[in-house]
């Protein structure tokens, strides 16, 4: 009798037991996440989804599915401006004809495979603001006009450079200057600069080689901005960018 009470007993334990181990991989995750290097009003986008808007460095917490979640915060544009990129995740496409828009992004990807997690995302300025400065030679007139062009035209939702025409012209003013924001581009992208007159162009410098030159660093988390003069006479230019300057015959004209 006293035998069969016993096992009575481990049975009572065994199914309690059993009552407690539940299956825990239905539940969400309640994960945090923390933005930092917010300007302005920044989407925070989770799983394709935008969750919350903030101004500043935040931290907040959300469910999410168990499993590997995208973040990612963005200000400067829309988030619906992030369109799927097959296979790719999202990605933000400038259109040709117009320049950067002040572009800030985060990314990260989150192990939200427990009960709870914590994701940091930190945002990174992808523009450089190009301000320029041009000498032409006596006699050329007024106007002409400054295109800038490359073959990377925006990026993808993890910062990975996205392919495509990306083309913007200038107008200079009465003193000379002009301004354009470029995305953020490859050490080694094609990214130039066409001098125009309303019916021909005049000459087409390598950017990119010159800013390369003056140590530019397209790799920086945040890019920096960009001043450059360029002194333009009828058999060579020269390029000035801050303290570095080089003087160009026109055989390198490209």
């Amino acid at each position: 009798m006293a035998s069969r009470a016993w096992w009575c007993a481990v049975l009572l334990v065994a199914v309690s037991c059993s009552l407690v181990l539940e299956d825990r991989s239905i539940c969400p995750c309640e994960m945090s996440v923390s933005v930092s290097g917010v300007v302005g009003e920044t989407a925070v986008v989770v799983g394709g989804e935008v969750v919350c808007r903030v101004w500043s460095d935040s931290t907040f917490v959300c469910r999410v599915p168990r499993g590997e979640v995208a973040v990612m915060a963005v200000s400067g544009v829309s988030a619906g401006e992030f369109t799927d990129s097959p296979g790719d995740g999202l990605a933000f496409r400038i259109p040709e004809g117009l320049d950067s828009p002040p572009l800030r992004l985060g990314y990260a990807i989150a192990d939200a495979f427990g009960d709870s997690a914590h994701v940091d995302v930190v945002m990174r300025k992808e523009f450089c603001t190009l301000s320029l400065e041009v000498d032409g030679p006596p006699g050329w007139g007024e106007p002409y006009l400054i295109k800038v062009r490359s073959d990377v035209c925006g990026l993808l939702s993890s910062g990975e450079l996205l392919e495509g025409p990306f083309s913007y012209m200038m107008t200079l003013s009465e003193d000379g200057s002009c301004s354009a924001a470029l995305p953020r581009q490859g050490p080694s992208s094609p990214l130039v600069l066409d001098i125009l007159m309303p019916d021909r162009v005049l000459r087409t410098f390598s950017l990119s080689a010159y800013m390369q030159k003056a140590g530019y660093d397209w790799t920086a988390p945040d890019l920096s901005d960009l001043s450059l003069r360029l002194s333009l006479s009828v058999t060579a230019f020269t390029v000035h960018i801050g303290l570095w300057s080089e003087t160009f015959p026109l055989e390198v004209v490209i």
